[in-house]
């Protein structure tokens, strides 16, 4: 019988927010309508999604975190709520160059150092947004874990 290949880690960046807050609502909904979502349907059974509140393994919820930044083949990071933590985490991940996929509520004025980076805007009204920001999930994804997607090259500084 043929071993089942290792699956990819995806840990998603995000402000998660007390159970019952409109923060976990939000959270929440990202995770299930377009991130699960889109791996469900154009990546079947290739990755493990991971966010910080569905760690079951004991040990420092920091410390749990930084790993997954550190180890994890793709981040996907929302920027919605500038949340600080969810900023920290972004940096330590461009700190080690390996891929991240920014994403944002459409109307968050996104801070000028990490307005450079490209991003996937969504938003809750309008069918046609979600049907957007999930093809362009996809689209990144793809690019992200094809081999050939420079991360922050461009920035380097030389010595």
């Amino acid at each position: 019988m043929a071993e089942k290949p290792e699956l990819k880690k995806c840990f998603v960046v995000c402000p998660i927010g007390a159970v019952g807050s409109g923060t976990r609502a939000h959270a929440d909904w990202l995770l299930h309508e377009i991130i699960e979502h889109v791996f469900d349907r154009y990546f079947p059974g290739r990755f493990e999604i991971v966010r910080a509140d569905r760690i079951d393994e004991p040990g420092m919820i920091d410390a749990q975190i930084i790993n997954h930044l550190l180890e994890d083949d793709l981040v996907i990071a929302d920027m919605s709520e500038l949340n600080a933590n969810a900023f920290y985490e972004m940096g330590i991940r461009h700190m080690i160059e390996k891929p991240i996929i920014h994403m944002f509520k459409k109307g968050t004025d996104i801070p000028f150092d990490v307005k450079l980076y490209r991003a996937i805007p969504f938003s809750y009204e309008h069918p046609a947004d979600l049907q957007e920001a999930r093809a362009a999930l996809a689209g990144a994804v793809k690019s992200a874990i094809d081999g050939k997607h420079p991360i922050g090259t461009a920035c380097r500084i030389a010595p």
